[in-house]
């Protein structure tokens, strides 16, 4: 008899025990895939594919009737950076574009780069490490993209012609997320413009998990390993504080500009909506529009078409250079 309560008390204990390593198993899967995607470098297929990956060429200055000079930016962890400086005549402002995670490359945004052209902006189009030209074999997320940033303004600072000059700092989805991560990090940025960005790679994740209907319940049980992953992986530093959520009221008295589509479904608005709960200065647009890339119809090329957008955002940076006088 005491030895059936025995087995009977000794099988339970294993089945808890395969339970909770079930349940332990089930809560990694998130983290082990997030370890997974980070560790890549992007190569764009340099022709846009419109069914799966629409956004995908590389293009040149050429392309937009624009010359431009190409850079190679050096990190103070050691990446190597290309970038592309589109002058202006008698420039007013410097203006760094960030392309996102995979598509568009930061090549998409010289139409931009000749609006701002037109408006006497210079430019410059970073591509940040583990993407295009670029080295580097691991996503920073946002996290140790702000010192690729960092290495430009500093040169950027050293060119006698734009030493004295506003910077403004403008990217989308990834680059949107760098953006203000730069802005609350790096004093000589002045203001930004950060279109569809995360508020957190830990709030993304969840916001994807609760898209595919995982109960809220596991998700908060989850996100600590995931966060726990970041710090593995980008240093404890970094993971709790490298973040939209916190570098946003990082900015000061720094304009900022959060552009973001109501009816997004590549970064959830949900994003957003979290950044202006805890936002004290910054600005927020809503477009009421699908367009995960905030220009109307994803059409770089002619971005000009899209005057709503041209108007904002020529404004607001004049909002940013009034600012930092």
């Amino acid at each position: 008899m005491k030895k059936g309560v025995i087995t009977d008390y000794s099988n339970r204990k294993k089945r808890i025990i395969l339970w909770i390593l079930i349940v332990l198993f089930i809560l990694m899967i998130p983290t082990f895939l997030t370890m997974l995607y980070v560790f890549r470098h992007v190569k764009y297929l340099a022709v846009d594919d419109h069914v799966n990956r629409p956004l995908q060429n590389v293009y040149r200055a050429s392309d937009f009737r624009l010359s431009a000079i190409e850079h190679t930016i050096k990190t103070s962890d050691g990446e190597t950076l290309w970038c592309s400086e589109v002058e202006a005549a008698e420039p007013q402002c410097v203006v760094i574009f960030l392309g996102a995670m995979k598509e568009p490359s930061v090549t998409y945004f010289y139409g931009h780069a000749a609006m701002m052209k037109d408006l006497n902006y210079a430019s410059f189009l970073l591509e940040v490490r583990a993407h295009g030209e670029s080295s580097g074999r691991k996503l920073g997320l946002g996290f140790t993209e702000v010192e690729d940033v960092r290495a430009l303004v500093e040169y950027v600072k050293s060119v006698d012609k734009y030493k004295d000059l506003p910077i403004v700092v403008w990217g989308v989805s990834l680059g949107g997320t760098i953006a203000i991560n730069a802005t609350g990090l790096i004093p000589e940025v002045d203001g930004c413009i950060a279109m569809s960005p995360f508020a957190s790679p830990d709030d993304q994740l969840d916001l994807i998990l609760k898209e595919h209907h995982i109960p809220g319940f596991l998700r908060s049980a989850q996100r600590p390993f995931t966060h726990q992953s970041f710090r593995w992986i980008y240093g404890k530093e970094r993971a709790d504080n490298v973040t939209p959520m916190v570098q946003i009221n990082n900015t000061g008295s720094k304009p900022v500009l959060v552009i973001a589509a109501l009816k997004d479904e590549a970064i959830s608005v949900e994003n957003s909506f979290l950044l202006q709960q805890v936002a004290e200065k910054a600005e927020f647009w809503f477009r009421d529009s699908s367009d995960h890339f905030i220009v109307q119809g994803n059409d770089f090329k002619n971005v000009t078409k899209d005057k709503e957008y041209c108007n904002y955002v020529e404004g607001f940076i004049k909002k940013i250079i009034r600012s930092a006088k």
